[in-house]
């Protein structure tokens, strides 16, 4: 029983407590978006790292959930993080089956959302 007690307190500990917290962390998981979105070159380089990205938009929606939850908005953190992204999508979209692999990596959250 204590080691359990001990499990949810870290786990407690290590999330979000502010809107604030989960906005700085919505970035950070954008920086991870781009850095991975910039290493695609092909439709094998975006079905190499589609499982990555289908983790990171988990990420991300939870964020958005959970910022909401503490009483932050959904709008977009950062003009020009959310420009650097939105060219990546744009860009990595236009690829031969890119958009595709990006819709089910991206549909992943509902899909863990429905399960869980």
């Amino acid at each position: 029983m204590r080691h359990w007690l001990l499990i949810l307190m870290i786990l407690t500990a290590c999330g979000p407590h502010t809107a604030k917290d989960c906005r700085r962390e919505a970035e950070g998981t954008m920086r991870s978006l781009i850095a991975v979105l910039e290493q695609v070159e092909t439709r094998e380089d975006l079905l190499a790292r589609e499982g990555k990205l289908k983790k990171l938009y988990v990420k991300m929606g939870d964020l958005v959930v959970e910022g909401e939850r503490l009483g932050g908005t959904a709008r977009p953190p950062n003009g020009e993080l959310n420009e650097r992204l939105k060219e990546e999508l744009v860009r990595v979209d236009a690829l031969p089956g890119g958009r595709e692999v990006m819709e089910r990596a991206q549909g992943a959250r509902s899909e863990v959302r429905r399960v869980g």
